[in-house]
């Protein structure tokens, strides 16, 4: 894949960005979400892009400062580093938390911790399902490789 492809592809993942997608209920997890996801995009926005996030089905639309923005932002990348922050972005779930793991703002762990905000809130509801669980550990495997080839 060209960097134009795999940026064009990042911009249309970031619409299905798991920070932006907030559940309606139960209110302990909205709540959550806003304490926590709500300071992740408000943090993604001062770096220079224009996100809000949704607690319905509906797919937020990207503004031209958001586009610019991350396209600016990987247009410098070479091939392969491209390519692992692709990685680290699936593992995320998160173009967003991809980007500000890049950038210093999160750890990777806290990143990714953030990433499974709603299933381990769902855990400590419930119960903890180990298939779910070791999925869960195989992509935290994956970020952090991810991480450590882009050589922030």
């Amino acid at each position: 894949m060209t960097n134009t492809e795999i940026i064009n592809e990042l911009l249309s993942y970031l619409t299905t960005d798991c920070v932006l997608y907030f559940s309606p209920e139960p209110e302990k997890l909205l709540s959550l979400q806003n304490q926590k996801w709500g300071e992740v995009i408000s943090k993604f926005n001062q770096l220079g892009a224009n996100v809000k996030s949704t607690t319905g089905l509906s797919v937020p639309l990207l503004s031209d400062k958001t586009k610019n923005f991350i396209s600016n932002f990987l247009s410098d990348f070479e091939n392969e580093k491209l390519m692992w922050f692709r990685q680290l972005a699936g593992a995320y779930r998160s173009v967003i938390l991809a980007t500000l793991t890049y950038k210093k703002i999160y750890s990777v762990e806290d990143a990714f911790d953030l990433s499974c905000l709603e299933e381990l809130f769902q855990n400590e509801t419930w119960s903890t399902d180990k298939n779910a669980d070791d999925a869960r550990q195989q992509r935290k495997s994956v970020a952090i490789e991810a991480f450590k080839n882009l050589g922030v």
